[in-house]
């Protein structure tokens, strides 16, 4: 992408599309703990493993980051390096697919969960978009009984 793009992967992302949907509060999520923001929710297996930073046989042991310790998240997909809260998750969604490729299209949703986060995002209607995001560890299963009731509130607005 970085090579297609001719310019930084980040400053792509950030001019193609995050400024035309006027969505400034994201940022690269780093690999290391020592270089994140400590509001981040990190995404880490209670499980270790070896560290990403060093792949000698005599590899420190430290919490896997999700996916079993193999993700360097400033350089891995989209889905990896950014995080950001849930107000611009519902705006992205305004526009975009909630579920899969292409523009908005309601009555869509799309749950996920990586351990430290579980989510929930949704084009409800024709002009209603929400998102939820937890900081939670174990995942969270969200109910349909929960979902329904936000459903019911927003639908009434």
């Amino acid at each position: 992408m970085q090579k297609a793009a001719a310019e930084p992967y980040v400053d792509y992302v950030q001019k193609t599309l995050l400024d035309p949907l006027e969505m400034k509060n994201w940022t690269l999520s780093p690999t290391s703990r020592a270089d994140a923001d400590p509001n981040e929710v990190r995404a880490d297996d209670i499980e270790s493993g070896p560290s990403v930073f060093d792949i000698g046989p005599n590899a420190p042991l430290a919490a896997f980051n999700y996916a079993g310790g193999d993700i360097i998240w400033e350089i891995a997909a989209a889905p990896a390096d950014y995080v950001t809260n849930a107000e611009s998750v519902s705006k992205f969604i305004g526009t975009h697919n909630v579920y899969g490729l292409g523009g908005r299209a309601y009555d869509y949703a799309r749950d996920g969960c990586i351990p430290g986060a579980s989510t929930w995002a949704e084009s409800l209607t024709e002009d209603i978009d929400f998102a939820l995001l937890f900081n939670s560890q174990p995942c969270l299963s969200f109910s349909s009984d929960v979902i329904a009731k936000i459903r019911s509130i927003l639908s009434a607005l």
